[in-house]
């Protein structure tokens, strides 16, 4: 996955587009806490270790969703926030109150046209969700995969 995130690293840093530095071993631990005391699911490892790397970015319509540290409130750098995501706008889990769906997803990140990256909670496994229904179009086998087709690719190839 390193190979990936500094690939992406590169094509930002070559097209002047801003993404958050990775987030301490600290904020990490506050993170999982959140997720389990908020969500209800222990977050995705993979997704921990890129948001040590790099937390989040936005990028021609496509982002992945980051952790909004206290250093992070202090700057005028924005990340579309994982908490805020999945607390107030993607319902996981139909039991929750506003849930959309009646499976449990966590969203990791936004496509164009609103497609987006999730992890089915049910079987670990990452997806890509379309706008109608949030209907599953494709499934990834890793979180490298992920990065490297629903993102560097796309980024790349403009």
């Amino acid at each position: 996955m390193v190979e990936v995130i500094e690939k992406l690293k590169k094509f930002f840093d070559e097209n002047d587009t801003h993404y958050s530095k990775g987030i301490s071993e600290e904020e990490a631990a506050v993170l999982s806490s959140r997720c389990m005391d908020e969500l209800g699911f222990e977050i995705p490892i993979e997704y921990v270790e890129f948001l040590k790397k790099m937390n989040g970015f936005d990028y021609d319509g496509r982002r992945m969703f980051g952790f909004v540290t206290d250093e992070l409130k202090n700057t005028n750098r924005e990340i579309s926030d994982f908490f805020k995501w999945n607390n107030e706008y993607g319902g996981m889990d139909s039991s929750r109150e506003g849930g959309w769906l009646g499976q449990d997803y966590i969203f990791m990140g936004e496509g164009s046209c609103h497609t987006y990256i999730a992890m089915d909670m049910r079987t670990r496994k990452i997806v890509k969700l379309g706008t109608v229904c949030f209907e599953e179009e494709g499934e990834y086998t890793s979180f490298e995969e992920m990065l490297d087709g629903f993102f560097l690719g796309v980024f790349e190839e403009r």
